[in-house]
């Protein structure tokens, strides 16, 4: 499980029922969940990259390719730095660590990407229309995804990365 639905509207896990309701629940099994468990995924490896290489390198999600995300790094990999980055990932999932929701005006979301050297991320926010967006936080790594997040690194147990051209595969179950 890694949403509910309540009266009809997906909802987080960590998001407190205030009344009487229809509920159910979205299994990683559904379109719903793999999507969360993924978007998930990919921020526990973000949090993995600035434990092995510090903050200042980026992560570049590239595409989907087969059951995984093709991604590279400002810097070449190495299965060395592969091995590196899933020890990581796996004591985040030990800790089990929350991952928070946390809404903010576009324009300092604008402005953090900015400071970051996340340019893409910036001009997508520019144009977007809402006032407000979600940002989520995993032990200091901040970034915004479109879309549900599991509430904590616990849950994100399967995945693997394997080298792939110039980067690497981030796979999934």
């Amino acid at each position: 499980i890694i949403l509910g639905i309540v009266n009809g509207r997906l909802r987080e896990l960590n998001k407190k029922i205030k009344s009487d309701c229809e509920l159910s629940f979205v299994t990683t099994a559904d379109r719903d969940g793999r999507r969360t468990y993924r978007r998930s995924v990919v921020l526990l490896l973000q949090r993995a990259i600035y434990d092995v290489y510090g903050s200042m390198t980026q992560l570049h999600v590239m595409h989907s390719l087969g059951e995984g995300y093709y991604c590279q790094l400002e810097k070449s990999v190495t299965e060395h730095d592969i091995d590196r980055i899933v020890c990581s990932m796996y004591s985040f999932v030990e800790k089990d660590l929350p991952i928070t929701k946390h809404s903010a005006k576009t324009q300092y979301a604008e402005q953090l990407f900015k400071e970051k050297g996340l340019h893409d991320k910036e001009r997508l926010l520019h144009y977007r229309r809402s006032s407000r967006v979600n940002l989520y936080e995993l032990d200091g790594v901040v970034d915004y995804f479109y879309g549900f997040m599991a509430p904590s690194t616990g849950m994100l147990k399967y995945f693997d990365i394997v080298p792939y051209e110039s980067g690497f595969v981030l796979l999934f179950p």
